[in-house]
């Protein structure tokens, strides 16, 4: 049984957040992070799957460099192998964004039986990157599971928490599951897998070669969105509550991503609405 885990690296939960007064976000730059605890259920899940039915346990995550932490973690409690998908592209991304990178990666690493999810990253507690790879996939999905039934050739029965109480689901494989906290307790890493982990080579992917498109942020969507109506950075970083020099950043990331090097280009590159909305060619992305 081929299983992989995705992880999050997330701020440290004993550190209080700070916002930036500019850009409205938690401040992470020179903050201890840590792996969304949520996402270790899902670890600890995964490897129980392969010592009862055999196969290897791989784990993944979006992010920079820092992220390899949090996949080395992984391997120390057992993980066989780590990828890391790193890529600009990706920066900021929504939820849509990183389950739409991930199901990539995913894709090209090669065939899954289960993959795994924390249910939530307590960063955001959205709770929507499984669902949204399963989605990308076009597999099957569980969601809330507090417990992994059987599993057989073909399906996977688990039991998940919901509004009305407990559910027991049956799913085909290959399937994507949530892992709530009471599925499990997380295993301590050993000392002889922590060496081993500290010095695996992660390779790295980047969107070229997992095959995704260059996707826009919403604050890039937004930005663009004023750009090409003829709006200065001026009116843009005080209309969303940023700074100038985060304007910049923006659009610098967003000129590189659709190739375009000033916004005359910009506007010339692509129809704009009438009523100074997205371009044409990602008003599907907007859908």
């Amino acid at each position: 049984m081929n299983v992989l885990v995705c992880i999050k690296q997330v701020p440290d939960n004993s550190v209080v957040p700070k916002l930036d007064p500019y850009t409205n976000r938690v401040v992470t730059e020179g903050v201890e992070l840590m792996e969304s605890p949520f996402d270790l259920n899902a670890v600890e899940a995964g490897l129980k799957l392969v010592e009862e039915n055999g196969g290897e346990v791989s784990v993944l995550t979006l992010g920079g460099e820092s992220a390899k932490t949090s996949l080395r973690y992984g391997l120390s409690m057992g993980a066989a192998k780590a990828y890391l998908l790193k890529d600009p592209a990706f920066e900021e991304s929504d939820s849509w964004g990183t389950s739409y990178g991930l199901a990539k990666a995913i894709q090209s690493i090669g065939n899954f039986d289960v993959i795994l999810c924390g249910k939530q990253a307590i960063d955001n507690d959205a709770g929507q990157v499984g669902p949204g790879i399963a989605e990308q996939l076009g597999i099957s999905q569980i969601t809330y599971v507090s417990e992994i039934v059987s599993v057989t050739e073909d399906t996977l029965t688990a039991k998940r928490v919901s509004p009305a109480g407990e559910e027991v689901v049956e799913a085909k494989l290959p399937v994507v599951l949530t892992c709530e906290k009471s599925l499990n307790e997380p295993r301590y890493p050993t000392l002889k897998r922590t060496r081993m982990a500290n010095r695996a080579e992660i390779p790295e992917m980047d969107c070229a070669a997992v095959g995704a498109e260059h996707r826009l942020t919403p604050r890039e969507i937004e930005v663009m969105q004023m750009l090409c109506a003829g709006r200065s950075r001026g009116y843009v970083a005080e209309t969303l509550y940023i700074s100038e020099n985060t304007v910049k950043t923006h659009a610098d990331r967003l000129y590189k991503k659709l190739g375009v090097h000033s916004r005359e280009e910009l506007v010339e590159r692509f129809e704009v609405f009438e009523n100074g909305g997205a371009p044409a060619s990602f008003s599907d992305r907007l859908g």
